[in-house]
């Protein structure tokens, strides 16, 4: 079922808190003879088979692990009333969650390239140009050693390229955008020189 991720990591958990009540029902001595009556429900027999198949329960596990990430995030931003500039962070963040759970080889059994490929697809999906603009412009991501990726940088200049009217005013907007990542000097005084982080020999990377 094609669902939201949380919807499904509640789903999976509520499952697997049934996995001690499920296996103490599955070895019950009347559930033989459920199973050899006429009446047994179709799909009882099947039923009984997955419960008992510690496999099951370990790639129930592993899910719940990948979804974990998702989950938590999800809720704080819920909780922080996070606006545009911190989408693409959570996102990040989660990635950061995953490559952390790869490295250790915790569920070797994940296929992480495949997980790799979704998330990338729904970041596609789900975060904007503006996204990436106000992710980039949070003061806790600028300052003189700031670093964007270059990928960032791309979507940036393409989002101020379809906003701005000529070639002036989208290379104006370059430049204040630099500037204002780095803290420094800009046009009209976006940065004033009476400002403790002024650098007057700042040169911005479209100049």
């Amino acid at each position: 079922v094609c669902t939201r991720w949380g919807s499904q990591y509640n789903s999976f958990f509520s499952l697997l808190r049934s996995r001690d009540p499920a296996r103490d029902w599955s070895i019950r001595k009347d559930v033989p003879d459920e199973l050899r009556s006429q009446d047994c429900p179709v799909l009882l027999p099947e039923a009984v088979r997955i419960i008992k198949d510690n496999s099951f329960w370990l790639k129930l596990e592993a899910a719940i692990a990948v979804l974990k990430p998702v989950n938590e995030f999800q809720h704080a931003s819920e909780a922080d009333g996070a606006g545009i500039a911190r989408v693409v962070n959570r996102w990040l963040q989660i990635k950061s969650k995953w490559s952390e759970m790869r490295e250790a080889d915790q569920f070797p059994d994940i296929p992480w390239d495949d997980i790799d490929a979704i998330f990338k697809a729904r970041l596609d999906k789900q975060t904007y140009d503006i996204h990436c603009i106000a992710d980039a412009l949070r003061p806790d991501t600028t300052g003189p050693n700031s670093k964007l990726p270059p990928s960032v940088f791309a979507r940036v200049q393409e989002y101020l390229q379809k906003q701005l009217e000529n070639d002036d005013e989208y290379h104006r907007a370059l430049s204040e955008f630099t500037h204002f990542r780095m803290r420094t000097g800009g046009p009209d005084g976006l940065f004033n020189k009476h400002s403790a982080v002024y650098d007057d020999g700042f040169k911005p990377a479209m100049a």
